[in-house]
């Protein structure tokens, strides 16, 4: 059996190390955003370290913890947009349509990785069909104590016969490709006590559909 207090020291250092290695690229970013040819990429990489460091307090969050749906769009929006315009993929549009404030329960940093890899998909889908710009498109609701989100896209869709793999730890249909993104978006939401799935749309593209635990909201004081 494992020693948990050698896996805490193993986290511990991982987060503190991980740390280190955000400050001295944000200090190094720091130096070039003084110049003015280079002040976008600092820019860019500033958003990215910030990214990075939610991330790294995500694996040590309380898993109880709960996350608003908007901020966490948002969050992974911006980020989303900065990899797709490094990474050449085109511009990438996210469009909101929340019927109104939604909390789930499940920590804010994990909840921005299920959206950033969700829109990093979307967005290397329609790149590789040469669709001019991607866009997506996130509906949510609630009812019954389940927050039901809706993220769907104008890309290729998803080919039929992979449907059932798309979410295996290792499957990609990319070269170069790790094959984690859509593994990373199930796993989170399995881990908080929902579901995801994925299907095409009738007029095209790829829909995911989440659901997860909802928090109630408090009745209003009378």
């Amino acid at each position: 059996m494992a020693d948990p207090v050698a896996s805490d020291l193993t986290l511990a250092g991982l987060v503190h190390d991980l740390n280190n290695v955000f400050q001295t690229i944000g200090e190094a970013a720091e130096l070039i955003s003084e110049d003015s040819e280079w002040s976008h990429a600092a820019g860019v990489i500033f958003r990215s370290l910030e990214q990075g460091r939610r991330i790294v307090a995500g694996i040590v969050e309380a898993e109880r913890e709960t996350a608003d749906l908007d901020p966490a769009l948002d969050s992974a929006t911006e980020f989303a947009r900065d990899f797709a315009q490094a990474a050449k993929l085109g511009p990438l549009i996210v469009r909101k349509n929340l019927t109104c404030p939604l909390t789930v329960v499940a920590p804010p940093a994990l909840l921005e990785r299920v959206f950033t890899n969700l829109f990093i998909n979307s967005a290397r889908a329609a790149a590789g069909a040469h669709v001019s710009e991607c866009q997506i498109d996130v509906s949510g609701s609630q009812a019954d104590g389940t927050v039901r989100i809706l993220v769907s896209d104008n890309g290729p869709g998803i080919d039929p016969g992979i449907l059932s793999d798309i979410f295996t730890p290792g499957f990609s249909t990319s070269t170069g490709n790790y094959g984690l993104g859509l593994h990373i978006v199930d796993s989170v939401v399995r881990q908080h006590r929902g579901r995801v799935s994925a299907c095409n749309r009738e007029n095209g593209g790829a829909e995911f559909t989440i659901l997860l635990p909802g928090k109630v909201p408090l009745p209003a004081e009378s």
